[in-house]
C-alpha cells in the first residue's frame, strides 16, 4: 500500500511546487478547499523542462443541495508559465512568461449568464462537460460549504487512490479521519531563508489575508507599521496552530525545509522538478524595480524586530 502523504502549507508554502512534483510522477493530488475538494490524477506520456503532454482526470467534489462529484478526462499539452502574484505587492504589472509549443490562436470565450449557471448546474447535467466546466470555473461561488454532515458518508471515495492532499484540513475532517492521518506522512513546510520567505508573503499583502484584503503593504506601512507585522505574525501562528492540533490528535508530523531538504528523500518520487519552479522571484525584477528595495526593507525590519 502507498503512503499517503499530507502537506499541511497555507498561503504562499510550496503548494504548486508539490502539486506538480505529483503530477509529473503520475500521482493523484487532493486539493481540499472549503466549499469544494479537487481530486487530480496525472499520466505523464512525455515531458521536458517547460511543458508536459499529459491525461488528466479531475474529479471536483462538491456540496449543491447534497454533496456531487463531476469529472472529465482530458488529454493535452500542458505549459509552464512563470510564477507571478496577480496582486503582487512588488511589481503589479508583470506579465507572465509562457514556455513551450503552443497553438497561436488566441482563445476568446464569452462568460455564461446567470440564467445558465442556474440552469445547467442541476443534477440533471451532472455528467455533462457543461456542468464541470461551469463548476470548474464558479464553484467557489455556487458551492456551499462542506461539512461533517456533507462528507461523512464520502470520505472513502475522496481518499481513494489519493497520494498527496494539499492546503490545511479543517478541524471537523481531522477528527472524521484522523486514523488515516495517522497512518499518513503528515508534511509541514517552512523556509530556513527567512528573508526570501518575509519577502515573497509582503508580495501577496492585498489577498492572502482576508484582513488586508486589497490594501497597499507600503501604504498601511506608512501609516500603521503594527498591522504589518500583524499580518506576518498571522503566518508563524496559524503554522502554531497547525502543529497543536496534530499533536492534540496523536498525529505524527515532520518538518520540510523549503530551501534545502530533499524532496526525492521525503517523498520518494524519482522524477524531480526545480527547486525554484513555482517560486515568484523571476517576476519582481529584483535589480531594477524600486518596489523590491522597499519590501526587502520592510522584511528586513520585521526580521530584526521579532529577532527571527
Amino acid at each position: 500500500m502507498n503512503t499517503m502523504y499530507v502537506y499541511w502549507g497555507s498561503n504562499d508554502s510550496g503548494k504548486a511546487h508539490v502539486k506538480h512534483y505529483a503530477m509529473v510522477n503520475n500521482k493523484t493530488n487532493l486539493l481540499w478547499h472549503n466549499n469544494y475538494i479537487k481530486k487530480i490524477h496525472n499520466i505523464v506520456h512525455h515531458h521536458e523542462e517547460y511543458w508536459r503532454d499529459e491525461q488528466t482526470h479531475r474529479i471536483i467534489y462538491h456540496n449543491i443541495n447534497g454533496f456531487r462529484s463531476c469529472q472529465k478526462i482530458e488529454n493535452r499539452i500542458w505549459r509552464y508559465e512563470s510564477f507571478s502574484h496577480t496582486g503582487s505587492s512588488i511589481n503589479p504589472n508583470h506579465k507572465r512568461i509562457n514556455y513551450g509549443p503552443r497553438d497561436n490562436k488566441t482563445k476568446k470565450h464569452k462568460g455564461y449568464t446567470k440564467e445558465h449557471i442556474e440552469k445547467y448546474t442541476q443534477i440533471e447535467y451532472v455528467n455533462t462537460n457543461v456542468y464541470f466546466d461551469i463548476i470548474s470555473k464558479y464553484v467557489e461561488n455556487i458551492s456551499d460549504e462542506m461539512n461533517h454532515n456533507i462528507l461523512i458518508e464520502n470520505y472513502n471515495e475522496i481518499l481513494n487512490g489519493v497520494d498527496l492532499i494539499t492546503f490545511i484540513l479543517p478541524k471537523y475532517v481531522i477528527h472524521d479521519i484522523q486514523h488515516n492521518l495517522r497512518n499518513a506522512c503528515n508534511i509541514i513546510p517552512f523556509k530556513s531563508n527567512i528573508l526570501d520567505s518575509i519577502i515573497s508573503k509582503l508580495d501577496g499583502f492585498n489577498n492572502f489575508r482576508t484582513s488586508e484584503y486589497n490594501n497597499n503593504v507600503l501604504q498601511v506601512y506608512n501609516t500603521d507599521k503594527n498591522r504589518v507585522w500583524d499580518w506576518l505574525d498571522s503566518f508563524q501562528i496559524e503554522m502554531n496552530n497547525t502543529i497543536k492540533t496534530l499533536i492534540e490528535y496523536d498525529i505524527p508530523y515532520q518538518m520540510f525545509d523549503l530551501d534545502t531538504d530533499s524532496y526525492k528523500d521525503t517523498f520518494g518520487w524519482d522524477i524531480e522538478i526545480d527547486r525554484k519552479f513555482s517560486h515568484r522571484q523571476n517576476s519582481w525584477d529584483c535589480n531594477n524595480n524600486e518596489n523590491y528595495k522597499k519590501i526587502e526593507n520592510i522584511a528586513k525590519e520585521y526580521i530584526t524586530l521579532r529577532k527571527l
